[in-house]
């Protein structure tokens, strides 16, 4: 895919963010505004999942380590409820052990 087509693709999905931490949700979901006119930000995954219900998102980014119900646990329920939704997880551990377990 070029990058015209991407971008264009982009700009028409609908993203759900969700950052515990207020600076750096604050930021990214500012960073994603400028490549899609839809973007959904929230603090937990609790919220998360009520967001994901209202607004069907084509791609959610999370956090790993969230409040309650962590990253894993989060997308483990989105794909017992459907497969093609985007799931991007990421984390600013660098603990391998923690990581891998």
């Amino acid at each position: 895919m070029d990058h015209k087509k991407f971008a264009k693709k982009m700009e028409l999905s609908t993203l759900l963010y969700i950052e515990d931490d207020e600076q750096l949700r604050k930021h990214f979901t500012e960073f994603l505004s400028r490549y899609s006119q839809n973007v959904y930000a929230c603090e937990d995954a609790e919220e998360g999942l009520r967001l994901y219900e209202e607004i069907k998102p084509d791609i959610i980014l999370l956090d790993i380590n969230l409040p309650g119900i962590n990253g894993i646990e989060f997308a483990k329920k989105i794909r017992q409820k459907e497969r093609f939704t985007r799931i991007i997880i990421f984390t600013a551990y660098t603990d391998k052990e923690f990581l891998l377990t």
